[in-house]
């Protein structure tokens, strides 16, 4: 990529907002916003204003004023990208964000690809292959909890960790390297015994990250949820009290939702997409009948399914219908109306509905609000085996990085195996450079182009 030329974006978004950012970077940014830029009090130029300092005035081009505006100027390499950048905070209206885009593109700038800020940043060197991919989790974080692990990661907290392993990897192999070159210096007596001790911390690093990965994955993609249960039995409130709005219409009228209607949120630190589905019935209109078969697909595909039983009335045929298609290792059994007078309890569902006998079951009333806390922690206790945080821990979020830990620790088991199996150094030097060069392509030090390209390609545009 050509580090020469000059790159422009709108990085605030393309919607409609208070405030639109248009990011400039590379060699000419300065200039390029000065051209557009009229100050509202003094003279200076833009060239002349101080790094990291903001300027009030007009975008002015062709002799037109398209906003009034912030200049903010970041000398390199104290800038997002590590080169020049000026940045234009305008009203966030889209038609003034491209108007301003466009007379940026006409003085000297080109559009940037998608990513090409932060990978700028990270041919820089201003961060590495795994805070770039933290800076896409950090926008894509759909809980406070993936927000905090994505922070850590941009903080270094995965670089830290893979550089001090690679390091301790590559001081072995200068051992081995050494001791092949030199033998009469450089005596490895023994030195297969000892090998596995040697690398145990490695080792024991490597399978702290990898015993994240399940839960890395929870807090990345979140889980599905859906909601079963027959017509009135609470799903549409259930759905209204976890979202805090009135997102399902809710009535006395059985058969009131009749697809399968999603919501996202954040239950106990773990991104939802919470499925309202219809209430499972005989008989009913055409219409009625293809929000059936939707919701026993909907409850098939999901990972958490909650069967909702009113408990102010028996069950019937309908509530026999909707547990036979409830799979008893996803199934959470909630008792709603707990509000209403109660004439079916937790014991009456290993009574009615054996197969769900040892699934989990709550007592809530969605109108109230009671149960819905004990309902945050039960999904938690599943899905992160009830951690609510992880203090300082890191999370391996990424395939990608979980991939090479795995390769690294393949790698270290066949140099173990080789050096206990009497096979020569120059044999298992080579597994410790493939994993020593598995970790370097977590942190980019050792990724190809073609890597590095697929990477920064999935990222949004002016990030």
């Amino acid at each position: 990529m050509e580090m020469q030329d000059t790159i422009a974006a709108i990085a605030s978004g393309h919607t409609p907002s208070g405030i639109g950012i248009i990011r400039i970077s590379g060699p000419e940014a300065i200039g390029t916003a000065g051209r557009l830029f009229r100050p509202k009090y003094g003279s200076r130029s833009l060239a002349e204003t101080e790094s990291a300092r903001m300027r009030y005035g007009d975008v002015v081009f062709e002799g037109e004023v398209l906003d009034e505006a912030l200049f903010t100027v970041f000398r390199a390499p104290h800038s997002y990208t590590g080169e020049d950048v000026a940045e234009i905070n305008c009203h966030g209206g889209i038609g003034v964000m491209q108007k301003i885009l466009r007379a940026v593109l006409c003085s000297g700038a080109r559009a940037a690809e998608p990513g090409e800020f932060t990978k700028r940043a990270f041919l820089s060197g201003r961060m590495d292959l795994s805070q770039a991919e933290a800076v896409m989790d950090l926008i894509e974080a759909g809980s406070r909890m993936a927000e905090r692990n994505a922070v850590r990661q941009l903080g270094g907290g995965v670089r830290d960790r893979v550089k001090a392993m690679k390091a301790r990897l590559l001081a072995e192999i200068a051992f081995v390297e050494a001791a092949l070159d030199d033998p009469e210096h450089y005596d490895m007596t023994g030195y297969e015994e000892v090998l596995p001790a040697r690398l145990a911390d490695v080792h024991t690093m490597i399978r702290e990250f990898l015993s994240t990965v399940s839960e890395g994955r929870i807090l990345r993609d979140g889980i599905t949820a859906a909601l079963i249960g027959r017509p009135n039995a609470g799903k549409s409130t259930l759905l209204n009290a976890l979202t805090g709005r009135d997102a399902a219409i809710v009535t006395d009228i059985p058969g009131t939702t009749r697809d399968v209607l999603s919501e996202e949120l954040s239950v106990g630190g773990i991104p939802v997409r919470l499925l309202d589905t219809a209430g499972i019935r005989s008989g009913g209109d055409t219409v009625e009948a293809i929000g059936v078969a939707r919701a026993k697909e909907a409850a098939r595909e999901a990972d958490l399914l909650l069967f909702l039983l009113d408990t102010s009335v028996l069950p019937d045929e309908n509530d026999r219908e909707c547990a036979s298609f409830a799979d008893p290792a996803k199934t959470v059994v909630l008792l709603t109306k707990g509000d209403l007078p109660a004439v079916f309890g937790p014991e009456d569902v290993k009574k009615s509905f054996p197969h769900l006998r040892d699934c989990p079951s709550l007592s809530v009333s969605a109108a109230e609000g009671r149960g819905l806390a004990a309902l945050s922690d039960l999904i938690t206790e599943r899905f992160l085996a009830g951690r609510t945080g992880f203090d300082e821990e890191v999370v391996i979020t990424n395939e990608r990085q979980a991939e090479l830990l795995r390769k690294a620790e393949d790698a270290l088991l066949a140099a173990e195996t080789a050096a206990k199996g009497g096979f020569p150094a120059d044999v298992y030097v080579l597994d410790l450079t493939d994993a020593a060069h598995a970790l370097g392509q977590i942190t980019g030090e050792d990724a190809g182009e073609e890597i590095i390209e697929e990477i920064f390609s999935k990222f949004c545009m002016g990030k």
